[in-house]
C-alpha cells in the first residue's frame, strides 16, 4: 500500500492495526513511526515511540533510546516540556549513563525553573560521576541554585566546600566561596579560602596583593599578629619592595618590638630598588630604629648620613644628623 499503491494513510492505518494486534513486535510500531514522520503527524508519532518503547522491555538500553527519541519529539515538535522533562527521567532511571538525556533534562529543568528538581539531578549526576571537573561543575551549580535561586546560603556554602573538596585549586569555586563569607563578615573562613586560592595562582603581582590581602584580614579583622606576619612576610619573600605590606609590616614589627626585623626588611628594600628617594627614606627610617629604639646613635649617625648621601635634600635626616652631632661632641 506504501511502496507500491502509493496509499500512505490506508498503509498507516494497517499498522496501527498491526501494532493493536501484536504490541509486543517493535518492528511494527517501527514502521508506523516512520510513516507517521514521513506525514509529520508529530502527534500520532509521539503515541508510536510510547508503543516503541513499550514493545522492547526486555532491552533496556535501547528502550532507553526510543524514550529519549520520544521525548526529543516533545520537546522540539510538540512544544511540551513538561511530558519531555518526565521521559528524560524515565531515560535516566532505565540508564543512568545516557548523557545526552542527562544535559536535555538539566537544560529544561533549568527552563522550566525547577529548581529543585534540578538540583536532585545535579545531586545524583555528582555521585555517578568519576570524572573530578565533573563533580565539580555539578556541586558549583548547586551551589549557584541554592544561592541565587533558592535564598539558601547555607546549602550554597555546604555545596561549594564540597566542591572545593573535589577540585581544591579550582577558582571558580574558590572565589565563589570567597563572595560569600566576605559578604557575610566570616573573615576566618575567607582567609582560609584565600589561602587556598594562593595556590592557583602564577602571576607574581595577583599573588603578592592576595598574600597581602589575608596578612590584612589576619591582622585587622582576627587581630592575629604572628598569621598577619607570617602572610606580609610571605609577599615580600617574592617581592621585598612590595610597598604596601612593608608598611604593614613596620606597624606590624614596631608593636611586636620586633626591631631586627623592621631594620632587615627596610635593608632588603633599599637593596633591592634604584630610586634614590626611596632608598634614603629607608635608612633614615633604620637610623630613626638605632636611636630611638636601640639606643645606638653611631649606627642611627650613619645611616642618616647614607640617607643624606642618596637624598640631600632630606630635612628628616639633616636635622637629625644636627642633634646626634651635637649630643656626640
Amino acid at each position: 500500500l506504501e511502496d507500491v499503491a502509493g496509499k500512505p494513510e490506508a498503509a498507516r492505518a494497517c499498522y496501527v492495526e498491526a501494532c493493536r494486534l501484536e504490541p509486543s513486535v517493535p518492528l511494527y510500531f517501527k514502521a508506523l513511526a516512520q510513516s507517521q514522520a514521513s506525514a509529520r503527524d508529530f502527534g500520532a508519532l509521539a503515541e508510536a515511540r510510547s508503543g516503541d518503547a513499550n514493545a522492547v522491555r526486555g532491552d533496556s538500553r535501547h528502550r532507553a533510546a526510543i524514550i529519549a527519541e520520544h521525548a526529543r519529539l516533545f520537546e522540539t515538535r510538540l512544544g511540551r516540556l513538561e511530558e519531555a522533562t518526565e521521559l528524560y527521567q524515565q531515560v535516566l532511571d532505565i540508564d543512568p549513563q545516557a548523557s545526552s538525556a542527562l544535559t536535555s533534562l538539566k537544560r529544561l529543568l533549568h527552563e522550566q525553573r525547577r529548581w529543585r528538581e534540578l538540583v536532585t539531578v545535579l545531586e545524583r549526576e555528582a555521585s555517578q560521576a568519576r570524572d573530578p571537573a565533573i563533580v565539580t561543575q555539578a556541586l558549583f551549580r548547586i551551589g549557584r541554585i541554592y544561592g541565587e535561586r533558592l535564598g539558601s546560603r547555607e546549602d550554597s556554602v555546604a555545596a561549594l566546600a564540597r566542591a572545593m573538596q573535589s577540585s581544591p585549586s579550582d577558582r571558580l569555586v574558590l572565589d565563589s566561596l570567597a563572595r560569600i563569607y566576605e559578604a557575610a563578615s566570616e573573615h576566618a573562613h575567607l582567609a582560609s579560602v584565600l589561602a587556598h586560592t594562593v595556590d592557583t595562582v602564577a602571576e607574581p603581582a595577583e599573588r603578592i596583593a592576595l598574600l597581602h590581602r589575608i596578612g590584612g584580614i589576619y591582622e585587622k579583622q582576627l587581630e592575629d599578629d604572628e598569621q598577619a606576619r607570617r602572610w606580609y612576610e610571605a609577599s615580600l619573600g617574592i617581592d621585598v619592595a612590595y610597598m604596601p605590606s612593608i608598611h604593614a609590616l613596620d606597624n606590624l614589627y614596631e608593636r611586636l618590638q620586633a626591631w631586627e626585623s623592621l631594620i632587615v626588611m627596610h635593608m632588603a628594600m633599599s637593596d633591592a630598588v634604584a630610586d634614590a628617594s626611596r632608598r634614603a627614606g629607608a635608612h633614615a627610617r633604620i637610623a630613626e630604629i638605632f636611636e630611638s629604639r636601640l639606643a645606638s646613635n653611631d649606627e642611627a649617625m650613619r645611616h642618616h648620613e647614607l640617607a643624606l648621601s642618596l637624598d640631600p635634600g632630606l630635612e628628616t635626616s639633616f636635622k637629625a644628623l644636627v642633634r646626634l652631632y651635637e649630643k656626640h661632641q
